[in-house]
């Protein structure tokens, strides 16, 4: 019973369905006609602006329910032919919105009101945003939409309050002074129209976020690979490093850059990989060769020091202890062995190309009319309706969740990402990733029609909305030896965001159900993390290639559900 309200969803204004009097009465040889046991009435809609939802007013009129179910004779049928009754008025193809598309007080910031944002927060912290190249550059680490306080925005939507001011949360990296450090600020109210920013509040303790826990600055990163390249620059490693790898243009170190310890310090551990082309995933091409840059103090690189080398298992404390035993001629050296002749292994190039009826397009499915709207970023759907955009830190965000007009949930969103993998060797013992850090919602890409979504897809802020045929019913019954059928079409409307967090990409989505159900999950692709192979890490992964380890991993999500 709980699919039938749906079913009515039509007309202007806000349906209501009731059941017949045989709706539960449905046996051997009666009518199969699924719109036969409903009647319905709708609302007209106020026209008043601050009815912002369609809720009944005092003064507004029922009126009925003006679409034949005489001839519809299944419950997806029923579903088309209101939907169709719908879309026959210009004035009905918004019925369930409010305040959509641009505008709305959730819409993400725009690039003119983050760059009021930038210049607030330069003017007002005095902040050295230009020398890029030096360590006492500041950096904007991240703005985005501070989305209004709850209680504001249900005053405006549901009783026709003042629309939110506009404010901006930002993250702050300041470098100038002996210890770097984050804070995070509000800005605003921001006036797009006359330019400003309001004021600048802090929303943490100066200090109490050291600049180690999170990633490095772009000067930073410039500085750890000049001692990098300096320590491989060093005569005995440099041969070290041909006798061992090859040629030393073929290989190249990475780094896991936001390491830090209890008590502050900053360091990046380092790892040598191959590379045999610009097209190479280098993470599948792992040497045994790895070291740890302390970068400490964290505003002087010269002092900054090589330790903890590990060349297979042959363990050196400094640089200097490498180097003084590879002078001595006290490393063992082993040659690695080539990884494969075919430089695309690791990718998908060439695998299905020799599969029967390859050559045949694989399996469409063609909507011929969409049944639902995007505005901005509210959407509609048979009765459901939300707000949808993707965020700077944490992708994609859903707020306003209604079913029929009535409050489902006020916000359904991602808000972190994590991976932690295992291994023996220090590189990959410790690496634990908040993906956060990495503002993943800001890389996302442009998605590809017909592989991340259907082509007939709508497609806007790296965002893509799509009804999905389930290929299983919702529900169905057979009575009495075919005597009678009936039941539903499973079909679900898509919402979807993908984007690229190192070597994987994550796809963020959420899924309507006609029945009133709400599904949000995640899902990780992309690229093996790996580390070089050899017996004594068979604990921690599996072998994939002669000297190629896929670490074991786990990815965790963790969603925010506010009813």
């Amino acid at each position: 019973r709980s699919l039938l309200p749906l079913a009515v969803a039509f007309g202007c204004g806000m349906a209501v369905a009731t059941f017949g009097g045989r709706s539960s009465q449905l046996g051997a040889g009666e009518s199969s006609s699924a719109a036969s046991v409903f009647s319905g009435t709708t609302t007209s809609r106020n026209t008043d602006s601050r009815n912002v939802r369609g809720i009944p007013q005092k003064n507004d009129k029922p009126t009925s329910a003006a679409i034949d179910t005489s001839t519809l004779s299944t419950f997806d049928e029923l579903v088309t032919g209101a939907n169709r009754r719908r879309t026959q008025s210009a004035t009905c193809s918004n019925d369930f919105s409010h305040d959509a598309g641009p505008g709305s007080p959730w819409d993400r910031l725009s690039s003119f009101e983050e760059s009021i944002v930038k210049t607030g927060l330069r003017s007002a912290l005095k902040l050295n945003l230009y020398d890029s190249d030096s360590f006492q550059a500041d950096s904007v680490r991240s703005v985005d939409l501070d989305d209004p306080p709850k209680a504001e925005m249900l005053e405006y939507l549901d009783k026709g309050g003042p629309k939110p001011e506009r404010y901006a949360r930002a993250w702050v990296m300041h470098l100038q002074g002996e210890a770097d450090h984050i804070m995070e600020y509000r800005v605003g109210p921001i006036d797009a129209s006359a330019g400003t920013y309001g004021t600048v509040t802090a929303l943490t303790k100066e200090g109490s976020i050291p600049g180690s826990a999170y990633k490095l600055t772009w000067s930073q990163q410039s500085a750890a690979k000049k001692v990098i390249k300096s320590f491989a620059g060093h005569p005995s490693v440099s041969e070290f490093l041909t006798q061992a790898f090859g040629s030393t243009s073929t290989i190249e170190h990475s780094f896991h850059e936001n390491d830090y310890d209890a008590d502050a310090s900053r360091y990046v551990n380092v790892a040598y990989r191959r590379r045999t082309s610009l097209l190479d995933n280098i993470l599948a091409y792992p040497l045994p060769f790895e070291f740890r840059v302390d970068m400490e103090p964290a505003n002087d690189s010269s002092q900054w020091r090589i330790v903890n080398v590990l060349y297979r298992h042959e363990y050196f404390a400094t640089s200097l202890d490498f180097i003084d035993a590879l002078q001595k001629g006290e490393v063992t050296i082993q040659p690695t062995l080539p990884f494969s002749s075919n430089p695309f292994w690791q990718t998908l190039d060439g695998r299905t190309t020799d599969r029967p009826d390859n050559d045949f397009p694989p399996a469409v499915n063609v909507q011929p009319a969409k049944r639902y709207t995007v505005v901005g970023g509210q959407v509609e759907w048979l009765g459901w309706s939300f707000h949808v955009k993707n965020r700077a830190r944490t992708a994609m965000i859903i707020h306003d969740v209604r079913f029929m007009g009535e409050l489902i949930a006020y916000e359904l969103s991602l808000q972190e990402l994590q991976a932690i993998y295992t291994g023996r060797q220090p590189y990959m013992a410790n690496k634990y990733l908040f993906d956060s850090v990495f503002n993943y919602g800001s890389l996302n890409r442009q998605l590809k029609a017909g592989v991340d979504c259907p082509v007939e897809a709508t497609y806007f802020d790296n965002i893509c909305v799509f009804e999905h045929d389930a290929g299983i019913p919702l529900w169905r019954k057979d009575h009495q030896g075919n005597k009678f059928y009936a039941g539903a079409k499973n079909t679900k409307l898509v919402v979807r965001s993908v984007f690229p967090v190192g070597n994987y990409d994550y796809l963020v989505e959420a899924k309507f159900n006609p029945d009133g159900a709400i599904d949000m999950g995640f899902a990780a692709t992309g690229q093996l993390f790996m580390s070089h192979y050899d017996k004594s890490e068979e604990a921690f992964g599996t072998k994939v290639h002669d000297e190629a380890l896929a670490n074991v991993h786990a990815h965790f999500a963790a969603f925010k559900v506010d009813l």
